[in-house]
């Protein structure tokens, strides 16, 4: 494995959130990634192309977990959960929050056309 200063046993939505992010921290070796071996491709591929190492370990989830958190004693490295994180939790639902103003917005202003064309459209027909 190359330096690195994050560790994390996961590579699906949050890990490629987290491996997205690693950049804007100022790490200066970036993340590894662990993961069992039974990982679909496309996921595994998706991680790399951010630029994160990823090392398949283990059939399940839970050996990679123990995987990387040797690593995180052994070599002094930050353990970042995927989800049994309070950090990442907060992170999620602010994401959920963001997500349900952004439809709110998009409600009102489709309802805004709506009421307007509407409005047109009685002038037309009469």
């Amino acid at each position: 494995m190359e330096p690195v200063d994050y560790v994390s046993p996961n590579i699906g939505g949050i890990g490629q959130l987290l491996t997205a992010t690693v950049p804007y921290v100022q790490t200066p070796h970036g993340m590894a990634r662990l993961a069992p071996v039974t990982t679909p491709e496309i996921k595994v591929q998706a991680v790399g192309d951010l630029g994160a190492e990823i090392v398949l370990h283990g059939d399940d989830y839970d050996t990679a977990a123990d995987r990387a958190l040797a690593l995180t004693r052994e070599r002094h490295l930050v353990y970042v959960h995927p989800f049994d994180d309070p950090d990442v939790i907060a992170g999620q639902g602010n994401v959920g929050k963001a997500l349900g103003l952004g439809m709110v917005v998009i409600i009102a202003v489709v309802m805004l056309f709506y009421i307007l064309l509407q409005r047109r459209a009685a002038k037309w027909l009469r």
